[in-house]
């Protein structure tokens, strides 16, 4: 969007410009000089997270706040639908079966084709265990070509794109993030508002909104992924996810987004 637009803003000089970054995409040569000539006074740059907003600075060589998003937690509860129901939009009639569950487009920078190869062995050693990766994109072949090979393909679902995905997440048990990158990772604050335990890849920018000692991080391959899902379902996922909407505490991280924004606003 700036690409197109701050060419047209520059003649308007009494237009105060916000960027809002959200994805860890590297800029191109263009954008940084777009951004660069830009008249600093007029131009205010905005990241989605500290972690991407520092990845950003180095690029540009301007400052750019990082403000994390977040999410109305009260807003965003009222929205979710019980376990029963919530299960019933992705099909599933089950409602004793352990569902561990990912969203996100289906490219491979999500990750889920590591996922898939780490819980396979977990779903072949006990069929009421299942998987749903929600989401579309154009890997969707490879994966279940993959859940193929496998054999699991009663037990992994791959829906496409719900449009009530977001308030459905009660109906997993264990979220997994497995992403390579990620600029916020919303999936993550949504997840642990609804109350459900989350397993995410090393990001910097997971440990940014979860500053804390409850080993919910994973390394980047299918072994790492295997041993962490298995100790987590052998532990509580009740404790880990208390613990980790205790770290996220979303009242004061919704309370301090709407300060910085009305603050932001206000300058330009």
């Amino acid at each position: 969007v700036a690409r197109y637009f701050l060419p047209l803003l520059r003649r308007m000089p009494a237009t105060q410009v916000v960027v809002v970054c959200h994805g860890v995409k590297r800029l191109r040569a263009t954008e940084v000089r777009l951004l660069q000539r830009f008249p600093a006074e007029r131009l205010h740059l905005l990241a989605v997270s500290k972690t991407l907003s520092e990845d950003v600075a180095r690029q540009v060589r301007l400052p750019v706040l990082g403000v994390r998003n977040a999410l109305d937690p009260i807003a965003f509860r009222a929205g979710l639908l019980p376990r029963d129901d919530a299960r019933k939009v992705f099909g599933l009639d089950d409602s004793s079966s352990l569902v561990l569950g990912a969203i996100g487009r289906l490219v491979p920078e999500k990750g889920f084709a590591c996922l898939l190869r780490a819980v396979a062995p977990l779903l072949q050693a006990n069929v009421s265990r299942q998987l749903v990766i929600l989401g579309e994109g154009p890997q969707r072949q490879a994966l279940e070509a993959l859940v193929a090979s496998y054999g699991l393909q009663r037990q992994v679902h791959l829906p496409g794109h719900v449009a009530q995905a977001v308030s459905c997440y009660r109906a997993i048990d264990l979220v997994c993030i497995p992403s390579e990158q990620e600029g916020l990772g919303l999936v993550l604050q949504e997840a642990v508002i609804a109350g459900v335990a989350v397993l995410a890849s090393d990001l910097a920018v997971f440990r940014e909104q979860l500053a804390m000692d409850a080993g919910f991080v994973v390394g980047h391959t299918a072994e790492a992924w295997q041993a962490a899902i298995e100790q987590v379902l052998a532990g509580s996922m009740a404790q880990l996810a208390g613990d980790q909407i205790a770290a996220l505490a979303p009242e004061v991280a919704w309370n301090s987004f709407q300060a910085v924004c009305r603050q932001l606003l206000q300058r330009a």
